[in-house]
């Protein structure tokens, strides 16, 4: 399904398909948008690793610290072009215990080996800071690139098909939410937004059970492996 196509159906799970609606345009797409947002945030579910605006970095020798687009909600691993140099991800507390001023003004520089995310205020840390211009490839979990608008309703969102039909929960239950007395229902609320929340917690399992499957393929060998499991 399209946005457009979304929304409405969305309308008519409310009983809001004839004009004057009860809800606005403006506030179906905010609904959408939220929605999504959420869902991203919580399932992880869009990783990005080529868009270039989002996930390339240019470093500047002596600079450790590096605005990242708001879109990202998260950093997952990060690669120098220069010799091809995987960087990991570290902790504060790893970095504390690893080296105690490694985030002072007056810290070594180098090869960048360690990355810390701060995403509370959308910057990553290098750690060396590097001692020459780089640039650094990103790979991220991030919100969509673009946010729902009136003019953009016939384009598709950027989540698997199979999961736009589970939208319209989370859609519905922010709208019974607004205050009004044709709007205003939190019993139908609190139902919609119980569904979404299975939705997005079906997600999460998904994403739980595949990495199990991966990590017994990376720490298993091969011939321990039962048969069954062998086919995934």
């Amino acid at each position: 399904m399209n946005h457009s196509e979304i929304i409405t159906l969305a309308r008519n799970w409310l009983d809001d398909s004839v004009v004057p609606y009860n809800w606005s345009l403006a506030e179906m797409i905010a609904f959408y948008n939220d929605t999504v947002n959420e869902f991203c945030e919580q399932t992880r579910i869009l990783v990005d690793s080529t868009t270039e605006v989002i996930c390339k970095l240019t470093l500047a020798a002596g600079t450790a610290k590096y605005a990242l687009d708001p879109l990202v909600i998260d950093v997952l691993r990060g690669r120098l072009v220069t010799g091809d140099r995987k960087i990991t991800r570290r902790t504060r507390t790893y970095m504390d215990s690893y080296s105690s001023g490694w985030d002072s003004t007056t810290a070594s520089t180098g090869t960048p080996m360690n990355f810390l995310g701060d995403l509370d205020t959308g910057y990553i840390t290098l750690a060396p800071a590097p001692d020459a211009i780089d640039t650094l490839w990103l790979t991220v979990v991030r919100f969509p690139l673009l946010q729902l608008t009136a003019t953009t309703l016939d384009t598709s969102p950027e989540i698997h098909f199979k999961y736009h039909f589970g939208l319209l929960d989370g859609i519905c239950g922010r709208a019974y939410l607004k205050q009004d007395a044709e709007t205003y229902d939190p019993r139908k609320a609190e139902r919609h937004l119980g569904l979404w929340r299975a939705t997005i917690n079906k997600r999460m399992l998904e994403e739980i059970n595949r990495n199990d499957i991966d990590n017994i393929h990376d720490q298993v060998p091969d011939y321990l492996i039962h048969d069954d499991l062998r086919n995934y």
